[in-house]
């Protein structure tokens, strides 16, 4: 099973907060596999319901 996570960020840190994040760091995994490289995606502008239909296009799946 591919899996593909998503950490909201802010200044190159862990963000708590969706709508205060600058990137998302994606990464993927696959079963018994090591990650993979760590891309940054920048966010559309933010708006209730447009992250999680962002992240859902590039096929997160989990969301930390």
């Amino acid at each position: 099973m591919k899996r593909i996570f998503a950490i909201p960020t802010l200044a190159g840190k862990s963000c708590a907060h969706f709508g205060q994040c600058q990137s998302f760091a994606v990464v993927r995994v696959d079963d018994g596999a090591k990650a993979g490289e760590v891309q940054f995606l920048d966010p559309p502008v933010h708006q209730p319901g447009t992250y999680p239909r962002f992240l859902a296009d590039y096929g997160v799946n989990i969301v930390i």
